[in-house]
This record gives C-alpha cells, sequence and structure tokens, in this order.
C-alpha cells in the first residue's frame, strides 16, 4: 500500500490546537475518500503527526491541546484498525480500536461506531447487532444558519452497514 502514498501537504508539525486537529481531520478525510490511507508508511504526513501527538504529555498541554490531540490520536486509531481488519490482521486492528476507545474515553466522543468496531473484530455480530439497536435513530443537528434539526442519524445507518459488510465477510457456521 506504500507505493500509493497519500498525496497530501507537506509534513508540518501540528501545533496541538483545534486548527490543528481540523487540519488533520482534513487530510483524513481526503485519504479515506482516495483510498491512501496508510497507517504503515512513516512518512506519510498522518502518520508523523500522530507520532508528534503521542509523544507530548498531556500534563503539559491546554485544555484545547489535549482535545486536539485526543480527538486525532482517537480517529487515527479508528480509521487505522479498520485497515488493519480488512488486511487480514485482527490482532493488531484489536490493539488500535482498543487505543481508539481509550482516546474516545479521554475526549469525551460519543462516536458510537468504535465500540461497535471492537465488537465485529472480535468476531461477536450478536454483540454488535443488539449494540446497534441501543444507536438512536434520529438526532439533533445544526443547520448552517444556526438552527437545530432533527435528522437521521449516520451512526445508526453505518452500524448497519458495517453489520452486513462483517456478516458477508464471515465464513458461515
Amino acid at each position: 500500500m506504500t507505493e500509493g502514498v497519500p498525496k497530501s501537504s507537506a509534513y508540518e508539525k501540528p501545533d496541538m490546537t483545534m486548527k490543528s486537529y481540523f487540519k488533520f481531520l482534513d487530510e483524513d478525510q481526503k485519504a479515506m475518500r482516495s483510498g491512501t490511507w496508510d497507517y504503515k508508511n512513516p512518512k506519510w504526513v498522518l502518520n508523523q503527526w500522530k507520532d508528534d501527538f503521542e509523544r507530548v504529555d498531556d500534563s503539559l498541554l491546554s485544555d484545547e491541546g489535549r482535545q486536539s490531540k485526543w480527538n486525532a490520536l482517537w480517529l487515527w486509531y479508528h480509521h487505522a484498525s479498520q485497515f488493519a481488519y480488512k488486511e487480514g490482521d485482527t490482532q493488531t486492528a484489536l490493539v488500535f480500536i482498543d487505543k481508539a476507545l481509550e482516546f474516545r474515553e479521554k475526549g469525551g466522543l460519543t462516536n458510537q461506531i468504535t465500540p461497535l468496531l471492537k465488537l465485529l473484530y472480535l468476531g461477536d455480530v450478536e454483540g454488535a447487532k443488539a449494540f446497534a439497536a441501543t444507536i438512536p435513530q434520529k438526532r439533533e443537528a445544526n443547520t448552517p444558519d444556526g438552527r437545530i434539526e432533527v435528522v437521521d442519524n449516520p451512526e445508526r445507518t453505518m452500524a448497519t452497514e458495517l453489520i452486513a459488510y462483517y456478516e458477508a465477510q464471515s465464513p458461515n457456521d
């Protein structure tokens, strides 16, 4: 996968602010859309940023810096787990998803796909189905004009799609 190195901006050390996190998120999403996300390539900008985030002690950061760090590391480990699993490396996927869950908790994130993935990696499709049933079908969302409206919950849809995908991938008993 390293020959398809993600096309991203030149490496620039993150500044541990939410601005830095949103830059990280932008690079992450570009790589996800293009299919070039690569947790194994040490030269890829997101892997370098991830390493920089991990080197900084939480106690040295502002509240914003810690939140930025935790959000970025949650996202990196969440996506890395998916690629490891798709490559057939369940053990690495489980290590990565546990790290994602750790940063999800530290950051107070509410993403429901991360715990669902752990159940799927463990082969617990029934547990994943039960967990998915607890994800609300609707949620509130902010509109561009500042209003709040109730919309379909994309995590519920994603959970259903992921379960179907993993059921199709697992051998029939």
